[in-house]
């Protein structure tokens, strides 16, 4: 086990996800008392403009300085590491590292490395339209091996709708839309599906998907308790 660490969270991108994120942490920790679990700092910056939009319209510099200030300000904090439990977030983890020097946790990086292990080859992609046109995912599996397969542009529309007018918006998510876009995936060769946003993780806590489905938030979880000292049950 490693030695206790402090963890920092740039978190609110968006609040259900961030509260859903912290749960998690909770929950999967083996703690007999407060003790035993590990000390977080959590930024829950909800107003944080919308990184698909900055992404997609190519004005990122709002969304990064924002992201940059609240690294800096876990730095003051004393964190140890940074999470982002926001995928599309992730378009901006290189230069974040490089111009705060902050040991950020990458989330994208942490799913590569699992899926790799068990062998996957061709995995399929649930995701924004940013975390999607921005290729972040893509060029991560490609490092390891692994192709990514992207649902048709009608289920890529049911995905955003899951996302943004559901989930985000306080709306119990549709099943069948969640269900047509997964077995699209599967038709054109997925061997496992990647659940690449962060709402995506609350839409598996609803419905305690199988392990065909890779939560990459569930995965950064796992990773921010390991560095940090906690103890898990074995997976």
């Amino acid at each position: 086990m490693y030695p206790r660490r402090t963890l920092g969270v740039i978190g609110g991108m968006g609040p259900q996800a961030t509260q859903c994120f912290y749960q998690d942490i909770i929950d999967n920790t083996v703690a007999d008392k407060d003790q035993d679990h590990i000390d977080m700092v959590i930024i829950n910056h909800a107003s944080m403009p919308d990184r698909t939009s900055a992404i997609l319209s190519g004005t990122t510099e709002p969304v990064y300085s924002r992201l940059k200030n609240d690294a800096e300000k876990l730095i003051k904090f004393g964190v140890d590491y940074i999470a982002m439990p926001c995928n599309t977030s992730h378009y901006f983890i290189d230069r974040l590292k490089s111009e705060t020097g902050a040991s950020f946790i990458d989330m994208i990086e942490e799913t590569a490395i699992l899926i790799r292990k068990r062998n996957i080859s061709r995995v399929g992609l649930m995701a924004t339209n940013g975390t999607v046109m921005s290729r972040i995912y893509e060029i991560k599996m490609k490092e390891h091996g692994i192709d990514i397969i992207l649902p048709s542009e009608e289920k890529q529309s049911y995905v955003m709708q899951i996302i943004y007018d559901q989930i985000k918006a306080g709306i119990a998510p549709d099943k069948r839309m969640f269900e047509e876009v997964s077995r699209e995936l599967e038709d054109k060769g997925a061997e496992a599906v990647i659940l690449g946003c962060t709402e995506l993780s609350y839409y598996n806590k609803l419905h305690n998907l199988s392990e065909y489905y890779f939560d990459a938030q569930e995965i950064l979880v796992r990773k921010c308790i390991e560095l940090c000292g906690g103890r898990q049950e074995r997976v």
